[in-house]
């Protein structure tokens, strides 16, 4: 018979009287363990009187209440922070990749709570019910309860519940994608009804191919690769100039965001884009976004309900146009959108959350020091344990968000023949 490890509980117990226990569950990657495990954790503490928390939340008396919705909403967006974030919270996130269902349960110790508080003969015995019940396990824990949402301890958001919605969120990026290709499959047959017809045409023609704007896709991608793996030499480079390494890579990050703004102004000039169909260019990009947060639903619900929130809207309104004012505003829109703006606006909201009664100024000092941390310890955490985050953000997000600030300056070429504009003015 085959031997394996069925779970693992890691301790943080610092003191032998705690007010309550919380118990941490989000692993590498947004991985979670089994909701079994995190069940029987959570009623052998209510069987053994230890108050018990998940994310520091106490369970709402009157959870059918407005403010009860209103307290399990905040656990809810709490556990979706984590979990998008791909970092685990505890020592038991690294069992997650190995098959190994893990918890950390850590004993907190808060001063000024009138609850009683439980010593660690309790929470002794919360452990032996553990160690009892999984060495009585007949089988695996099975696999569809390791997807899930946790708005209490007692309660759970099943994987049945959140697919469908989300499914109708992603697949408003796969209805774009028709919509362009069929619109550019009516212009292109338009357009070869007109060659055939011997018309002359205004303007040059439009290419709608997709090998047209293959240039654009492997450019960008190629740009995210270069990032990717530059990236190891930035601490090397850093020590020549005397600088920190995360303020090395900042800086860094920030010089390759400068060149990819400048890029697309630079390329345009340089070739004749014209007469390729950036709608063509949007299609494709549309279904590269939806291949990542479909494929990322199933992995890490949390992060793939963030990226396609922010950018599926923007997705919407990203085009070409010949109205400088538009481009201006879509460009500015993007801006707001761009990975890096992204990771210091995330920051910077939780800084103020756990930073309430600072200045505006040291508030922003704060951020950005944060940022910096956050940066570095996405590339370490990469290339140490494996995590995801950065390697998404650089080999899909970078090169998605470049196509579209691509989209917004691309050049616009109106092909209309001689025929239609004499029967307009006519």
């Amino acid at each position: 018979m085959e031997e394996y490890m069925p779970a693992a509980v890691n301790l943080e117990i610092g003191s032998s009287l705690i007010s309550h226990i919380d118990v941490k569950i989000e692993g590498l990657n947004g991985q979670l363990p089994n909701l079994d495990l995190v069940n029987l954790i959570h009623r052998l503490c209510h069987r053994e009187n230890v108050h018990h928390t998940f994310k520091n939340y106490d369970d709402h008396a009157a959870p059918e209440t407005v403010k009860g919705w209103m307290h399990q909403l905040r656990t809810l967006f709490s556990m979706v922070a984590t979990q998008a974030s791909g970092v685990p919270n505890g020592n038991h996130g690294l069992y997650h990749r190995f098959g190994i269902a893990s918890v950390t349960v850590e004993g907190v110790k808060e001063h000024g709570r009138t609850r009683r508080s439980a010593n660690l003969l309790q929470v002794g015995r919360v452990l032996e019910g553990i160690c009892r019940s999984l060495n009585n396990l007949l089988e695996r824990f099975h696999q569809s309860f390791f997807f899930y949402l946790l708005p209490a301890t007692n309660r759970y958001i099943s994987i049945g519940v959140y697919m469908p919605p989300f499914g109708c969120l992603g697949g408003s990026l796969l209805t774009i994608a028709l919509a362009l290709w069929y619109h550019t499959s009516c212009a292109a047959n338009e357009q070869l009804k007109t060659m055939k017809k011997g018309e002359e045409c205004e303007t040059q023609l439009v290419d709608y191919s997709i090998l047209g704007q293959s240039a654009i896709i492997v450019l960008a991608h190629a740009l995210g690769l270069t990032l990717l793996f530059s990236i190891e030499k930035i601490p090397v480079f850093s020590q020549l100039f005397g600088l920190l390494a995360e303020d090395a890579l900042l800086l860094s990050l920030v010089a390759y965001s400068v060149c990819l703004l400048s890029l697309p102004l630079l390329v345009n000039r340089a070739t004749s884009l014209s007469q390729n169909s950036w709608e063509i260019l949007k299609c494709l990009v549309v279904l590269e976004l939806s291949v990542v947060v479909f494929a990322g639903f199933v992995y890490n619900f949390s992060l793939a309900l963030i990226v396609t929130l922010i950018y599926a809207p923007v997705v919407m309104i990203t085009a070409a146009s010949r109205n400088l004012i538009k481009r201006i505003a879509r460009a500015l829109i993007l801006l707001l959108v761009h990975p890096l703006v992204l990771l210091f606006l995330f920051v910077s909201f939780d800084t103020y959350l756990n930073f309430k009664d600072l200045e505006v100024d040291v508030l922003a000092k704060k951020s950005i020091s944060a940022t910096k941390r956050a940066l570095m310890y996405s590339v370490v955490d990469a290339h140490v344990y494996g995590n995801w985050v950065f390697s998404l953000g650089a080999l899909c997000l970078m090169p998605i968000w470049f196509i579209l600030w691509f989209i917004v300056w691309h050049p616009v070429n109106n092909s209309k023949s001689k025929s239609d504009v004499k029967s307009k003015t006519s």
